[in-house]
């Protein structure tokens, strides 16, 4: 009888190697070790995002900061009950409105696949009326309108933080990804910029990554 043959009929391992089973558990380990820790990732904490929309109109202007995983304005109105007037990702905005950003496709899409927490927002406004509108949270899903949280810019201003045209607004813990559409009101004649400060994010790949390396390492 080969002695690297394990025999016990009743392990679910009948005719499998010494060799093989530790291979089989070391799998099942890395399985689990993915499964149980989410894949949170700092690489990129402390870096900042901004993107800057102009209402040149005039009137007001509903910009969706950040879609979701939706794509039209149609889908926004029927997901979160917001009616848009542009989207981030348009490639054509109506006369008068504009929304500027680095690589902002690129960056919609890298949030909706690894779903990131923005810690704070600085937001700088051309007159002090629009830090009195609210930022709109909505979350989304494919059964219905979803729940939604507004985020008061005005209530970071503080006498330490008097100014009139910029606040900062901290502690957030604003989670955006592919169930989260953010949508901002624009005043007429007014441009306003959002940089946003990037803290964690569930990146997936490197996770992975990262446990295969591990894993390499410990063999």
């Amino acid at each position: 009888m080969n002695k690297d043959v394990l025999s016990n009929r009743f392990d679910g391992t009948l005719g499998m190697s010494i060799a093989q089973m530790d291979e089989n558990q070391a799998k099942r380990a890395l399985t689990k070790f993915i499964g149980e820790f989410q894949p949170f990732d700092v690489t990129n904490s402390g870096q900042s995002f901004a993107v800057t929309v102009t209402n040149n109109t005039t009137a007001a202007q509903v910009f969706c900061l950040f879609p979701g995983d939706l794509t039209t304005k149609k889908e926004i109105l029927d997901k979160t009950g917001v009616s848009v007037d542009a989207i981030i990702t348009d490639t054509y905005f109506a006369s008068g409105i504009s929304v500027e950003g680095d690589n902002l496709p690129y960056w919609v899409r890298q949030v909706l696949r690894n779903p990131t927490v923005f810690p704070e927002i600085q937001l700088t406004v051309t007159n002090d009326a629009q830090i009195g509108n609210p930022l709109q949270v909505s979350a989304i899903n494919p059964y219905g309108i979803g729940g939604r949280v507004s985020i008061n810019p005005r209530s970071s201003q503080t006498e330490n933080n008097p100014n009139a045209k910029m606040v900062t607004m901290r502690n957030l813990d604003l989670l955006l990804g592919d169930a989260t559409v953010l949508t901002y009101k624009v005043n007429a004649g007014e441009v306003v910029t959002l940089n946003m400060l990037v803290g964690a994010s569930r990146n997936n790949m490197k996770f992975i990554a990262d446990a295969l390396a591990m894993r390499r390492g410990q063999a």
